[in-house]
């Protein structure tokens, strides 16, 4: 294959992903990708010229956003939020989720309401720990109090579920906002109760891009602290 068809098949590939997020291997868009290693080459560099990644897992090809240095943003890897303290929380919000259904391949879904409990008993023991330790908001590169004041300052209203707008305004609505990132992303389904049910992708995208993270590890281990007290 010359030079020409070879980039002009790696961009139709790079460019599909880009708009998926994802793919199964089995694709007929990815066999070149796979059969190919002129155009697999080329597909992998655009992606670091470009500040993305393309993972391949057991069952997916994942395209992925880098936080910084990137062409392409997505709405999950820069949250468009002006507030900093709102943005932490919306990400927080995920990440408990993310450790919640960690290892449970199973169709247990996580409601918005244990969510919510969870997120405010985290940042409860965090406050506690700073409180018995200066040392622990610095340590750990938490801003553990001024979370859990931003959170107790959300409205805890009895909303209905079934009108949430995504919004930063009351703790459902915020909650709302961040499973709605990762169901753009294709990751998770929002049930009409407002409970979520993770896809397979997001399990297998959590055990191949996570799994060497050692920051993610540490934040990790004290979500599971947080939620044993």
């Amino acid at each position: 294959m010359n030079i020409i068809d070879a980039v002009d098949y790696a961009s139709d590939i790079y460019f599909y992903l880009l708009k998926k997020g994802y793919e199964r291997k089995e694709h007929s868009r990815l066999s070149l990708f796979f059969e190919e290693d002129d155009i697999r080459q080329i597909v992998l560099t655009m992606a670091q010229r470009s500040g993305t990644q393309i993972v391949v897992g057991d069952q997916f090809v994942h395209f992925i956003t880098n936080n910084e240095g990137s062409v392409f943003a997505s709405g999950f890897s820069q949250l468009k939020i002006p507030y900093r303290n709102d943005r932490l929380l919306v990400q927080l919000i995920i990440f408990i989720f993310l450790v919640e259904i960690d290892g449970i391949r199973s169709l247990a879904d996580v409601t918005y309401f244990e969510l919510e409990h969870l997120v405010f008993k985290v940042l409860e023991s965090w406050k506690k720990k700073e409180e018995e330790d200066p040392t622990f908001a610095q340590k750990h590169q938490l801003a553990a109090s001024k979370l859990y004041d931003e959170w107790n300052k959300k409205l805890a209203t009895n909303e209905n579920l079934k009108n949430l707008v995504p919004s930063t305004n009351t703790r459902m609505q915020m909650i709302h906002l961040a499973m709605r990132k990762l169901e753009e992303e294709g990751l998770v389904a929002i049930i009409e109760n407002k409970s979520v049910l993770a896809k397979d992708v997001l399990y297998e995208r959590m055990r191949e891009i996570y799994k060497d993270e050692s920051r993610l590890h540490q934040l990790r281990n004290l979500v599971l602290q947080a939620k044993e007290e």
